[in-house]
């Protein structure tokens, strides 16, 4: 099953080099997946944490802060040095087979760090905000992890087991966030809400009833 998934995944990945590359679309997919590139989204979004929450804001960037740093971690320091697998770009199978359009990192590929913390920042913030705009946030997601593929830093499965890493800790944080504010800002109090009626007490409570 493994052998399976892993020749699914390279064959996954030769085919979006070979069929969806293009020399008019690399500069643009170079782009997508630099932190650079995001700064007047990051302005905005602080900028409207700031103006929903006003000086509790603060709590939501320590906890975007903390969420950052575990979905950063977990990905490069636990999962990556577990697992070891190559990059595309340092195999020397892929090298011959495609040309990556970036300068390679000397990293482990799966999962991807930047498909991991771009989905932990937007699932957080989904769950957090009522903006209609926020429905956009997972879509940019997918589409910085989607340039990490494109550009031949990593296999679709690196970066699909980042989204997932991505939304697992996001969706925690948030519910960790959400009672440690007590549903105090709007945007929790739904969340904190189930938390409470799944929390261990409750349920023994209802159980000796």
């Amino acid at each position: 099953m493994v052998d399976f998934l892993n020749a699914l995944d390279h064959d996954w990945f030769l085919w979006i080099q070979g069929e969806m590359r293009s020399r008019h679309w690399d500069p643009y997919f170079v782009a997508f997946r630099e932190k650079y590139t995001w700064i007047p989204l990051y302005i905005f979004l602080l900028g409207t944490v700031f103006f929903n929450y006003g000086k509790k804001g603060w709590l939501v960037v320590v906890a975007v802060g903390v969420l950052i740093t575990l979905t950063d971690q977990t990905s490069s320091n636990l999962i990556k040095k577990r697992i070891q697998r190559e990059r595309p770009c340092n195999e020397t199978y892929f090298k011959e087979a495609y040309h990556s359009a970036i300068s390679c990192s000397g990293g482990y590929s799966m999962p991807s760090s930047h498909a991991a913390n771009h989905m932990g920042l937007a699932t957080f913030l989904f769950l957090l905000l009522s903006n209609p705009l926020r429905w956009l946030l997972p879509f940019w997601a997918l589409l910085v992890g989607y340039s990490q593929v494109y550009v031949g830093v990593h296999f679709p499965f690196d970066v699909g087991m980042g989204w997932l890493l991505g939304v697992v800790l996001g969706v925690l944080v948030m519910a960790l966030f959400s009672r440690a504010v007590n549903g105090s800002l709007p945007g929790t109090e739904r969340l904190n809400f189930r938390m409470r009626q799944l929390s261990f007490t409750n349920f023994w409570r209802k159980r000796i009833q």
